[in-house]
Formats: C-alpha cells, structure tokens, sequence
C-alpha cells in the first residue's frame, strides 16, 4: 500500500507571516490537527495542537507574533509513491505523528499515524508497542 492511496488531500495551510492568532481561528473553523506552514507556495513548516500549547500558550507569548516562530522546522516530507512502512520509518526516526507529502516541489497531502492505523492497524501495533508508547 502507499502513502497516496491513504493520505489526507485536503490541507489547511497558512501562510508563515500570519499570525498565532490567525492559526487557532484556522483550527476552531476546521478542526484540524495540524496546519501546514508555507512561503511563497513552498511548505517550510508544520504547526500541531501541541506546538500552539507548549510554545505559544503555555509560555505566554504574544499572540500577534508570526506563526514561524512556533513552527516545527525542518519539515519532514514524504513521496505519495513511497510506502506505509517507509512513512511509518520516517515517523519513528523524527519522533512525529504526522508527514506532509510533497510530489515535485509542491504539497500534495499529509499522511498521518492514525491514518495509517485506519489502513493498516497491524503495523500500528507493532510500532505503537516499540516507540510511540514510551515517547508520548
């Protein structure tokens, strides 16, 4: 099986200039579990529910800052043409739940590990049980 045929298509984005404030109103409007950071069409960065907590509110912080202050950086991508178990390798080595997929420069998707829990719950097990347990 592969990441395309699992993968979210529908991303919300936000541009990495906006504001913390611009990026909870995107997650209340779409319930989302992340938004996908870009810059000038380019996916640069990724934002999760726990980055909003641990970096933006939890500190503090002023809200109107830019969104790129908090953002997760490098961002880790994937292939829509690569493999579930070659995500879920990924996913172990960085320590994330969740890839954007990138095909010739462009974002494509996200591929998430409960999206691969839906599709494969064997494989879910198996590195549940070896990594995501004891690190989360």
């Amino acid at each position: 099986m592969l990441v395309k045929e699992i993968m979210t298509t529908h991303l919300i984005t936000i541009k990495s200039d906006e504001t913390i404030h611009t990026a909870c109103q995107k997650y209340k409007d779409h319930k989302v579990g992340c938004l996908i950071i870009t810059h000038h069409n380019h996916a640069t960065g990724i934002v999760t529910e726990r980055d909003l907590i641990e970096r933006a509110l939890f500190p503090i912080i002023d809200t109107q800052k830019p969104i790129n202050t908090i953002m997760t950086t490098p961002l880790i991508t994937i292939h829509p043409l690569k493999s579930i178990e070659q995500a879920l390798q990924l996913m172990k080595e960085h320590h994330i739940k969740k890839l954007p997929v990138i095909q010739h420069d462009q974002l494509t998707g996200i591929i998430t590990l409960s999206d691969i829990a839906h599709a494969k719950p064997e494989l879910t097990e198996r590195f549940i049980s070896s990594w995501v347990a004891p690190r989360w």
